[in-house]
């Protein structure tokens, strides 16, 4: 059969024909189905489609030019993403993506395994994922939170930002090179410790400091003004403790260990002022100058009464007698602590100065122990 015979008749010939063609010299066999035989000419060529169409055989077996569509590729698992692979020779599915450059979401972004990216991770809500979120960038969610709820949320060298909270429920929160930021929330570590990594990981006996002008936290020998909580002074001065009927002791005090806790003023409207409220320890220790009287040690906090000691005492024993009062307290911010003694029984009894090696016997130790 030949191609005009084809042409002249209008029919299609069975499935496969053999036609002769002049220009092939040759028989060829060519397979007709249906519309085909109208989409020959006798040049031997396929009359072309629109720009960018392929041939295409549809479902019923029809043959003709159309737009390439996702209903021509075979579909991969369930929610995966159509990506170039690691080698840029190949097209695949797949459910881990890499993005080269910025990841921006404009809703909830919301991963169930691992979010990478080599550049920024940015979402203009929340950033959510089970698994691990790592970027060679920042990654910031301006209006959300950022979470990873099984895994890692990792900035190589950028900034780990949210407008509410930064969580990581069973990994850690680093940012290598920046900052982490939670504006109007907190950070949330359930199963793994807090790392900062300027000055890493930071030298023998460093702490997590900070400044208090908002910068963020780094490592840093205690600053001198805040190396300690105790606060300790001494009063080489002898007392009667029962000199009238309200002696104040540590009225000419000197400091020993100095803390920003506490802060004295000396003489008789003087006392420990605390700068911070919480639970503190306060202990005296001096050494009464007899037994055969007796006098009362109190602590007070703005005039109130907050415990006491009695001396030894049994009216016959005139050698000086240890006394130690320990006692923990509530205090308020401001308020004034002062150690007053009061007559027992009626007779001298006083503090004593320095030992025999010139240490002090009458000290103070105030300790803040922490809030509430």
């Amino acid at each position: 059969m030949s191609i005009r015979d084809l042409l002249d008749t209008g029919v299609c010939p069975p499935s496969w024909t053999q036609i002769r063609s002049h220009r092939l010299h040759s028989c060829t066999d060519i397979q007709f189905d249906r519309d085909l035989i109208g989409l020959i000419r006798l040049n031997g060529n396929v009359p072309p489609g629109a720009n960018r169409t392929f041939l295409h055989t549809d479902a019923v077996g029809i043959i003709a030019w159309k737009t390439f569509s996702h209903t021509d590729l075979p579909p991969g698992a369930a929610n995966q993403i159509l990506v170039t692979d690691n080698a840029g020779t190949a097209v695949a599915w797949a459910d881990n993506v890499r993005v080269n450059g910025s990841l921006t979401m404009a809703s909830n972004a919301t991963a169930l395994q691992t979010i990478s990216a080599v550049g920024d991770i940015s979402s203009d809500t929340s950033l959510t994922t089970t698994g691990f979120i790592g970027s060679d960038g920042d990654i910031t969610s301006s209006a959300g939170d950022v979470i990873s709820s099984i895994g890692d949320i990792i900035a190589t060298i950028g900034s780990v930002t949210a407008a509410g909270d930064v969580f990581a429920t069973g990994g850690n929160i680093v940012a290598s090179a920046g900052d982490i930021i939670a504006t109007l929330g907190s950070f949330v570590l359930t199963a793994n410790d807090f790392k900062v990594f300027n000055n890493l990981p930071g030298n023998a006996g460093d702490v997590l400091y900070s400044d208090g002008a908002n910068n963020p936290p780094y490592w840093d020998v205690i600053p001198s003004a805040v190396q300690t909580r105790t606060a300790k002074y001494y009063d080489n001065n002898v007392v009667d403790m029962n000199g009238a009927a309200a002696v104040l002791l540590f009225s000419a005090a000197s400091v020993d260990i100095a803390s920003t806790y506490v802060s004295y003023t000396a003489g008789a409207l003087g006392g420990f002022t605390l700068s911070t409220a919480g639970i503190y320890d306060v202990t005296v220790t001096t050494l009464a100058s007899t037994a055969q009287y007796r006098s009362q040690i109190n602590v007070k906090t703005n005039a109130a009464f907050r415990g006491s000691i009695k001396t030894p005492y049994d009216g016959v024993n005139t050698n000086p007698q240890s006394v130690v009062f320990k006692q923990t307290i509530y205090c308020n911010a401001a308020d004034v602590l002062t150690i007053v003694s009061q007559t027992i029984v009626a007779g001298v009894v006083n503090t004593t100065g320095n030992d025999a090696n010139g240490i002090s016997q009458t000290i103070i130790t105030i300790t803040w122990m922490g809030p509430t």
